[in-house]
């Protein structure tokens, strides 16, 4: 039992990995967040800030902003402040209603694992393009997305054809 585990183990941190690597080369503004799994808030704001027009990383979150631990979306603002990017929090939205402009939000859901951010950043058809830290990019339905995220979003204006 204790290999099976193991090697499922194993075989996720290496889907994860190709993910992100793709993620990557699909999306200039993605961050990964590699095989940490407690580095998707570090990752989600570093994001955040590349889509509104800077630069930052999982490091450099890290490092300005909380060095230990779990992020929260109260860290995710904070670093968005240290790097000086204008940000709204909204509560009581739809993803659909918070992209309307254009923004990129960061948001708390429980897709794939619980306690996990990510970043929606596009609508088409009904559908939002999530950039996950961990799994990399995905579109998922706007009534999904809604039904397993904290309704309360941390926003940014997107800079378009932004890349670093």
């Amino acid at each position: 039992m204790f290999k099976v585990v193991i090697s499922a183990l194993f075989a996720l941190a290496l889907s994860a990995c190709a993910s992100q690597q793709q993620a990557r080369q699909l999306e200039p503004n993605y961050v990964g967040q590699g095989f940490n799994v407690t580095e998707c808030g570090p990752a989600s704001a570093a994001m955040l800030v590349n889509f509104s027009g800077g630069q930052s990383s999982v490091a450099e979150a890290r490092k300005l902003t909380k060095k230990n631990g779990l992020w929260t979306l109260n860290d995710i603002e904070q670093h968005l402040v240290n790097k000086g990017i204008h940000y709204q929090v909204q509560s009581g939205f739809s993803v659909a209603e918070s992209l309307v402009d254009s923004g990129a939000v960061a948001a708390l859901t429980n897709i794939g694992i619980a306690h996990h951010f990510v970043v929606a950043y596009e609508l088409r058809d009904g559908l939002v393009r999530v950039a996950d830290p961990l799994f990399g990019m995905r579109w998922d339905s706007v009534q999904s997305f809604d039904s397993r995220a904290v309704p309360m979003f941390i926003k940014v204006q997107r800079k378009e054809n932004h890349v670093e």
